[in-house]
């Protein structure tokens, strides 16, 4: 199978998985086994084809798999793919992408975030986790080409 076509389907599959959760259709157990599965399939075409670069495969096939590690759950996949995005050249990922990980590994191991990325969202109302150094956020999401804080909060609430 083509590895850019497998990933992109990884994509398609993630999103169907958490809309079904969110609609109560599937278990938590049923999210929780797509999560594992797609994680051990990108795992193995790491190993097989390297780091999936937006060059290498495609926007789509590169934002599959950042997806997929966001989603796992496992920080120590999630460090070794953070390691590997910010071995790329700029042209090859989405510099934002090393925020979200970045976050999402941080809330994982109980720190502050970095970044502002993560945040909660119950009955339509948008809480944040804690962020580390506030005052300076917006410098750091800049380094990374990320919108403002609060253009990033309008977004997505």
């Amino acid at each position: 199978m083509d590895v850019t076509k497998e990933l992109e389907g990884m994509f398609d599959n993630d999103q169907e998985i958490i809309k079904k959760y969110s609609l109560g259709l599937i278990s938590r157990e049923e999210i929780i086994k797509n999560t594992e599965n797609n994680k051990q399939t990108l795992g193995s075409i790491i190993k097989k084809y390297g780091f999936p670069t937006k060059i290498k495969t495609s926007q789509k096939a590169y934002k599959s798999a950042t997806i997929v590690t966001l989603h796992c759950g496992d920080v120590n996949f999630m460090n070794s793919f953070l390691t590997e995005m910010r071995n790329q050249s700029e042209k090859d990922i989405d510099k934002a992408d090393i925020g979200y990980l970045t976050d999402k590994i941080n809330i994982l191991k109980k720190l502050p975030q970095i970044y502002g990325t993560q945040y909660m969202k119950k009955d339509d109302k948008i809480s944040f986790m804690p962020v580390e150094d506030i005052e300076n956020i917006d410098k750091r999401r800049k380094e990374l080409g990320m919108e403002t804080w609060e253009e990033y909060k309008k977004k997505i609430s």
